[in-house]
């Protein structure tokens, strides 16, 4: 538990906090794509390794409880956007 204060030190109001939620989870996602090569897909020798997708997933699954509130029915309908906007331009057009 935090005091008001110590909320109001780092956030605006509750929407901030969700807005530096939503950031910092993009953020995270964004660097596992940059790591992500399309050969990777493809190239057999590397199947063995773990390649960034996987640890995007595993990510995904780390924070599965915050997913499923900010995605789920009562979540933000503007993040939905936005990760659907993300896996569009740095999984579909790579």
């Amino acid at each position: 538990d935090i005091n008001r204060g110590t909320f109001y030190l780092h956030y605006q109001d509750k929407y901030d906090l969700l807005k530096k939620s939503e950031d910092e989870i993009i953020k995270e996602m964004k660097e596992f794509f940059k790591e992500l090569k399309p050969k990777m897909l493809v190239d057999s020798q590397l199947l063995n390794e773990p390649i960034p997708l996987v640890k995007l997933f595993e990510y995904i699954e780390e924070n599965a409880q915050f997913m499923k509130l900010i995605l789920g029915p009562k979540g933000d309908p503007a993040f939905q956007v936005r990760i659907k906007q993300f896996m569009k331009t740095n999984f579909l057009e790579k």
